[in-house]
């Protein structure tokens, strides 16, 4: 089971919480037995078109007031099955100490099922929670290896724009929600000028000036690219 932190009506192709799975009793003989769930999951809704009913389950009519909970013993005749409907309890995705930032984490859960001999039945139910990551796809690498991919647009004249393509990729199965934001370009302090890098003295040089560019695509909801128009 998936969920993607990329929820809502906004995202009508996200994976549903709840999935459905089905156990069939392949036997010559009824099978009795009853479910249970651990882990961060939960059955939500059972059907089966099995003819025959659990001794301890009780014949009581529905209840217009109060939500019927989801039956989980069954006598299963043979060549019948019952479906499970599994939901997935996921925190939050604003929630940052229950689901990291990270692109997948892993979930873990059980459905036991435990029949009227003594014998049990484990089935393992795994779930992910995905967040989509954005990469820059530039031509060429950075200058220096801790910071950041550059965008080169070369020497241009002040009278003069030069426009660049940028390539954004979505590298998740999740749909990524972006848009740009301005971060102040911060100088570092350089202790002394004797042991200066090249890259440091280019780095005390930059100037911050966000007006210089142009961006044809502020925000979007899929995989895209968009251009950039320098204008000083």
């Amino acid at each position: 089971m998936k969920i993607w932190s990329s929820t809502g009506k906004d995202y009508p192709e996200a994976p549903s919480s709840i999935q459905k799975l089905t156990f069939s009793n392949d036997s010559k003989a009824d099978m009795t037995f009853n479910f249970d769930m651990n882990g961060p999951f939960e059955i939500v809704k059972t059907k089966s078109n099995t003819g025959a009913k659990h001794p301890m389950e009780p014949n009581l009519p529905p209840s217009k007031v109060v939500k019927a909970k989801p039956c989980l013993r069954f006598c299963l005749q043979p060549l019948k099955i019952v479906e499970l409907h599994v939901k997935f309890l996921h925190p939050k995705p604003a929630d940052t100490t229950e689901w990291p930032m990270i692109m997948k984490n892993e979930r873990v859960g059980e459905i036991n099922a435990s029949f009227a001999n003594g014998d049990s039945q484990k089935f393992i139910v795994h779930g992910q929670l995905l967040r989509p990551k954005i990469v820059l796809l530039t031509e060429k690498p950075s200058k220096n290896a801790k910071a950041h991919d550059e965008l080169d647009f070369g020497v241009c004249n002040v009278d003069k724009f030069r426009q660049i393509q940028v390539y954004l990729s979505n590298v998740t199965e999740a749909t990524a929600k972006w848009q740009l934001n301005y971060v102040r370009f911060k100088k570092k302090n350089i202790a002394s000028d004797y042991t200066r890098t090249a890259w440091e003295k280019e780095h005390l040089q930059k100037v911050d000036d966000p007006e210089v560019f142009i961006f044809e695509t502020q925000s979007v909801s899929y995989k895209n690219c968009f251009n950039c128009y320098y204008r000083a």
